[in-house]
């Protein structure tokens, strides 16, 4: 960004200079021909129209890296809670022993009774929607 600064100040510095280049003599000292005058200026003209072109362009890539810069900042505040929200959502557990080897045999009783009370439950509404008929 700082070199894009120095760059628009030269430029600026070129610009600025274009009325001393509308001075200039020959090498013997005699003012310009009409002829030369007439190419000084189309130069000159051409000079100014590519250094206000440069000064723009200078301008709206300075405005678009600020506006990336915010972006990718906003990007990384956003990753790092992503990151934070995921260690403290899915890796997070409360009072949990750790699994061992005989984790399987652990579960096994414990899920098996669910599945026996949920058929039993069911078993029981079936009844009572038979009784009802």
């Amino acid at each position: 960004m700082a070199q894009l600064r120095v760059q628009r100040l030269r430029y600026e510095d070129l610009l600025n200079k274009q009325p001393l280049l509308r001075q200039i003599h020959q090498a013997d000292g005699q003012p310009l021909t009409a002829e030369q005058n007439r190419i000084l200026e189309a130069q000159l003209r051409t000079q100014r129209e590519l250094l206000n072109s440069l000064l723009q362009g200078g301008d709206t890539l300075l405005l678009e890296l600020t506006k990336l810069k915010v972006s990718n900042g906003q990007l990384e505040d956003a990753l790092k809670e992503v990151n934070e929200a995921t260690h403290r959502y899915l890796f997070w557990t409360s009072d949990v022993r750790p699994m061992t080897i005989a984790w399987p045999l652990e579960i096994a009783p414990g899920s098996a009774s669910s599945h026996f009370a949920g058929h039993l439950q069911s078993v029981g509404q079936s009844q009572c929607d038979d009784a009802d008929q």
